[in-house]
């Protein structure tokens, strides 16, 4: 199912940079009534926008949300969202489209965001916002309280760590899958590279030493856990990169894993990775020491960006 995600917050919170932050992270779609604007020729200079005008751009902001949920894409709906009226509004978009909504409340204080937007007139670096649609948005906003159990961004918290701890992987609409290039596989095990990586450290444990990937022929697209099928490759990826290895010899090694067990194989992981049998999609199976595992399903874009589907095990 898709998610609607609602971003809510004063003028210049930060709003568009978590919007791009989790674009780039997730691969998350935006959806901007501002640029919406601007591609109608209004707002282009800081001007006061009348009630009729936000309602042309928010029409059409809404029109292609609903185009893309209806498409299976995920969103994020990038403004202010400042009443619960219009936040109830989007999630009734979102219900109407078949997907799902999150609020997610980027929290400021006003002298804050006040301070970036004087800067942003010196700056330039955005473009400019009125002041009076500014104090609007200040002066009537009404934060969401525990009733629409938002997701809380706080100024000043590191984003990507965010990201990791609320954002899942968007699912992989098919309309931006490509036919799997020749280098599908080395962008898959980057991701994958990227993964272990941002494994957290065990207390009073050495840190992990990497992580064995392991190719196989294609698999069944109806493939949730453990792969079967014969191995084709295989690589151990550490902090110097990913190195080729001996199939046979990664293959007895996998075989006496259960042996492991108790010691110190946390220090390594496990991934599977086998394309399925009748569409181009790779799916995915992590098994990071005996502590933590997932599979998921993955595509490559045709710029090398990997998406990925919600976890179809977690253990």
């Amino acid at each position: 199912m898709p998610v609607l995600y609602i971003l809510t917050g004063l003028s210049f919170a930060g709003k568009s940079v978590l919007a791009r932050a989790m674009h780039a992270a997730r691969g998350v779609d935006i959806v901007d009534p501002d640029a919406v604007g601007r591609d109608m020729g209004v707002g282009l200079n800081g001007e006061f926008l009348t009630d009729a005008q936000w309602a042309v751009i928010h029409a059409e902001a809404e029109r292609r949300a609903a185009e893309a949920l209806e498409q299976g894409r995920d969103i994020v709906y990038d403004t202010t969202s400042f009443t619960r009226q219009q936040r109830d509004a989007l999630r009734a978009l979102a219900h109407d489209h078949g997907a799902a909504s999150v609020v997610i409340y980027v929290a400021i204080p006003r002298d804050q965001a006040w301070l970036r937007w004087t800067m942003n007139n010196e700056t330039r670096e955005r473009f400019l916002v009125h002041p009076d649609d500014f104090a609007m948005v200040a002066d009537h906003f009404e934060p969401p309280g525990s009733a629409e159990t938002p997701l809380v961004y706080e100024d000043g918290e590191d984003m990507r760590d965010w990201i990791d701890r609320h954002i899942p992987y968007t699912a992989v609409p098919r309309q931006r899958m490509c036919q799997m290039p020749d280098d599908a596989v080395p962008a898959i095990i980057t991701h994958i590279m990227g993964e272990w990586q941002r494994l957290q450290p065990l207390a009073d444990a050495q840190p992990p030493r990497g992580v064995w990937i392991i190719a196989h022929e294609p698999v069944p697209a109806d493939t949730v856990y453990g792969v079967s099928t014969p191995l084709t490759n295989a690589w151990f990826v550490n902090s110097q990169g990913a190195h080729e290895r001996d199939v046979e010899a990664v293959r007895r090694l996998r075989a006496n894993v259960e042996a492991w067990r108790g010691r110190p194989y946390h220090r390594w992981g496990w991934a599977d990775l086998a394309r399925l049998v009748s569409e181009p999609v790779y799916y995915l199976a992590f098994n990071w020491g005996g502590l933590y595992g997932y599979g998921v399903q993955a595509a490559v874009t045709t710029n090398g960006l990997v998406l990925t589907s919600r976890h179809l095990w977690c253990a």
